[in-house]
């Protein structure tokens, strides 16, 4: 009598403890999407901070190391200005290169853009110099127009690693906060109350940096172009999904 007792009480303990757990779970009813996604974004202007100058020389001979050997010391009659003007050695590289014919200034350094001149061969000799201060780079502008250099005079205008990363964080920080505006509006909006945020993702435009052309001037006090590198912009955009209450 005991046992039988014992075993329909457990039975009955079971059932309850079952109906319990399917009513918390309630499989009938159908499963909803309490979340809200909202994409938020940020756009900046800045002026550059960094001026990067390619600068190409070169020299015909009939032999192969007298036009190394005149090119070279262009080039590095060039380089020792630059660096007496101001430009850090670490921050230049070079590069020298030969081939028969005449280089077409301008175009990419390879066989097809030398003019074919089995009687002669060009060697050229290309520069990089990398500055971060607009007033230097003037200077080394107005130097390399007085230089027999055969296609840029002007450099291009970028960020520093610096200051690219303080842009890009500040845009971020703006990117999260437009977007939060956003989904507080839509919960009102939609009557309903702002959860946890779930997931963020984040999409920077041109890698948070769109390089722009810069601009050149001119003026007749001067027999080089005015640096004009104008305003770059820095985009970044976020994703965020919160959740619903």
């Amino acid at each position: 009598m005991t046992i039988k007792l014992d075993l329909k009480l457990l039975v009955i303990a079971l059932v309850v403890m079952i109906l319990v757990m399917f009513g918390l779970w309630r499989p009938w009813e159908k499963t909803k999407n309490r979340t809200i996604e909202v994409t938020g974004q940020a756009e900046l202007t800045a002026e550059p901070d960094e001026f990067t100058f390619n600068a190409t020389y070169q020299k015909t001979a009939s032999e192969r190391k007298t036009a190394i050997a005149a090119v070279s010391t262009l080039g590095n009659d060039v380089v020792a200005k630059l660096k007496e003007l101001g430009v850090e050695e670490k921050k230049i590289t070079t590069n020298v290169s030969t081939g028969v014919g005449y280089y077409e200034p301008g175009m990419p350094i390879s066989e097809d853009t030398l003019r074919k001149d089995n009687s002669s061969l060009t060697a050229v000799f290309t520069l990089t110099a990398i500055v971060n201060d607009k007033t230097l780079a003037q200077k080394v502008t107005d130097y390399i127009a007085t230089t027999p250099v055969q296609y840029t005079v002007t450099p291009q205008y970028g960020f520093s690693n610096k200051t690219r990363k303080e842009l890009e964080a500040k845009a971020r920080t703006l990117a999260l906060t437009d977007g939060k505006k956003k989904a507080l509006e839509t919960a009102d909006t939609l009557g309903v109350e702002l959860g946890k945020v779930q997931k963020v993702s984040e999409v920077q435009w041109g890698g948070g940096i769109i390089p722009l052309e810069g601009k050149v001037g001119s003026a007749d006090a001067v027999s080089s172009p005015i640096i004009l590198p104008g305003e770059q912009e820095v985009s970044f955009s976020v994703t965020i999904t919160y959740e619903l209450r």
